[in-house]
Order: structure tokens, then sequence, then C-alpha cells
């Protein structure tokens, strides 16, 4: 059993390895880790750096739309001002676009009475 310094160690590579992959990646080798490594690493470890790792995430999608929308606005001013055109869509609406509702008409309204019980 390694003490707690080579544990942090062994630790720091594996969520370092699994980190560069992307979030969808990242959190799939969480939910793949073995009951060794779990007890090697400690839970509590493993608990602080996913937060830390979404906490990171969250930081990171907050900086791009911000960034995005001012470089959006600049845009549309100067456009504006010039007569151009420019991108109306934000970045989040781009990189996450909405879901298309495919059910037919008859399909909602069935779903909408069973929700209210009727």
């Amino acid at each position: 059993m390694c003490n707690g310094h080579g544990r942090k160690q062994v630790g720091n590579a594996f969520f370092l390895a699994i980190s560069t992959f992307g979030p969808k990646a990242y959190f799939d080798s969480l939910e793949n880790l073995n009951l060794f490594l779990l007890e090697n690493l400690g839970i509590g470890y493993v608990i602080d750096h996913y937060i830390s790792y979404c906490l990171k995430e969250q930081k990171q999608r907050a900086f791009d739309i911000y960034i995005t929308d001012v470089l959006r606005i600049i845009a549309e001013n100067t456009a504006k001002q010039v007569g151009g055109s420019y991108i109306k869509a934000r970045y989040d609406e781009i990189m996450n676009p909405p879901k298309e509702d495919t059910r037919s008409a008859d399909e909602i309204i069935s779903g909408i009475r069973g929700k209210l019980g009727g």
C-alpha cells in the first residue's frame, strides 16, 4: 500500500490523463473506475477532483459564452453602422442547438392530456 503522497501522485496522473479526453469521456472513465483504483485513490480524492473538474468546465463554458457574446455584439454594432450583415445566433445556440420536437399534433395532445390526467 502506498503512502498518501504516492496515492496523490497516482491520482494526479490518472485524472490528468482522463481530463484531456473531454467531458463525456471523463465522466465515462469515472463511471468505470474499478474498486481497486478507487480504494487506492480514496473516495474523497475522487469526489474532490470531480467537483474541481465540473467547476473548471463551468467556468470555461461561461467564459466562452461571454467572449463570443461580446464579439457578436461588436460585430453587430459595426455591421449596423456600415450596412453589413452579422451572425444573430449566440455561441450557446450554435454549440447546443435545441432539440426539435418530432411528435405529431395528436401525440402532443395525448401527452398533455396524460399529464393533466384526462
